[in-house]
């Protein structure tokens, strides 16, 4: 039952997630240029292309790159997942270790409701798995920050080589993964050189100055994620959108907020049907991401300032190249130190997460047994 769910989630997965967001960025850009004109100059029809095919590539890629890194780690993860969870603390570190491996976290939360679905693991367990993967899975954004963008067709390339030249299988799926790694970085650098006229823009920099406000950056972020269901996609966005100087690092940290949020609609829609435990572990997942963006919504200037100090500074650099080179790892350092610091303080309060979510999803009243209903007495019966 719970690989045909896989199957069938996929399958939803790879037709409509393409459509969906391309559906939402038409939107979105359409709203900055509704009052354009011809005067204007700019190739609109080549920067849509580059915009939704970097983004089709990039989506592509992942997609690969995940299956290729599941098949070569083979199904010991699936054990791994449902036996190394005996406290909270090995839970998270094992959820933080599958989802790097992976590079999904969905993937994970999936796993862990069908577990929790079949028994396999408690609530209790699954709460500190989902903590867990919510690190993991920061380690994309770490990988598309490095700035290899310039080698994406040479690992295309020496991947497809590896994939068809070779007839051992784990060789093949070495292929798959360089090759889907570069479709990544490929589909980031159509992304980065479509958006790049929009630098002098007015009134789509009008639109990405809309999302100063944190909770406008918050709700946009969400809402997208949750329609092309990979909060990767979303962080590689951003951190474009942050290296082309559309968007300052505070408001970069709002929309990883919000996609952090909007992650969590996978796992609820793999709880549909599912019994109690499996609702609870994927309301669970939400309500933690919930309440750490409440957490630090009113810390972002702060969290910025931290990003800052962690993250490399490029001094040989100035203007534009400095933000280029800067803005990409401070995103990522930015996603990486939220789901951490949210992770170690959450992770005590697991217990307290999983009663809150029982009160949320009671369990359904049992059945009364037909002997001890009360029986219906005629009143007629009882006057004489």
């Amino acid at each position: 039952m719970f690989k045909n769910y896989n199957t069938s989630l996929m399958f939803l997965s790879s037709h409509f997630r393409l459509p969906l967001s391309a559906a939402l960025f038409i939107t979105l850009i359409g709203v900055a240029f509704a009052a354009t004109d011809a005067s204007t100059g700019l190739p609109w029809g080549e920067m849509l292309m580059g915009l939704f095919g970097g983004l089709a590539l990039f989506l592509y890629g992942l997609d690969r790159l995940v299956a290729a890194l599941k098949a070569v780690a083979g199904k010991g993860l699936r054990n791994i997942l449902a036996g190394l969870t005996g406290n909270r603390y090995l839970g998270a570190l094992t959820g933080a270790l599958v989802t790097a491996v992976i590079q999904s976290s969905s993937v994970t939360t999936v796993l862990v409701v069908g577990f929790v679905s079949t028994q396999l693991m408690s609530l209790t367990q699954a709460i500190g798995v989902i903590i867990g993967a919510n690190v993991g899975t920061t380690i994309t954004a770490q990988i598309v920050a490095f700035k290899v963008t310039q080698y994406a067709l040479l690992m295309i390339a020496i991947g497809f080589a590896i994939e068809f030249l070779t007839r051992r299988e784990t060789l093949r799926h070495y292929g798959q993964i360089l090759m889907s790694l570069g479709l990544v970085f490929f589909g980031m650098s159509l992304m980065g050189d479509a958006m790049r006229p929009l630098q002098s823009y007015q009134p789509f920099l009008g639109l990405m100055a809309e999302m100063a406000n944190p909770l406008t950056g918050i709700a946009v972020a969400a809402l997208f994620t949750a329609l092309i269901q990979s909060s990767s996609a979303t962080t590689a966005i951003i951190i474009v959108m942050a290296g082309q100087g559309f968007i300052t690092l505070p408001t970069g940290i709002a929309l990883v907020f919000g996609a952090s949020i909007g992650t969590c609609v996978t796992a609820m829609l793999a709880a549909i049907g599912k019994p109690r435990d499996a609702v609870r572990a994927a309301l669970a997942h939400l309500l933690f991401n919930v309440f750490g963006v409440l957490l630090w919504l009113g810390f972002i200037d702060q969290m910025a300032q931290w990003v800052i100090w962690l993250s490399p500074v490029a001094e040989d650099l100035s203007g534009t190249a400095k933000l280029a080179a800067e803005a990409p790892r401070q995103i990522a350092n930015a996603n990486t130190l939220f789901h951490l610091l949210n992770s170690l303080l959450f992770l005590p309060f697991i217990k307290q997460l999983a009663w809150l979510v029982r009160q949320l999803v009671p369990d359904k009243p049992s059945p009364v047994p037909s002997e001890s209903r009360p029986t219906a007495i005629k009143l007629s019966r009882l006057i004489p």
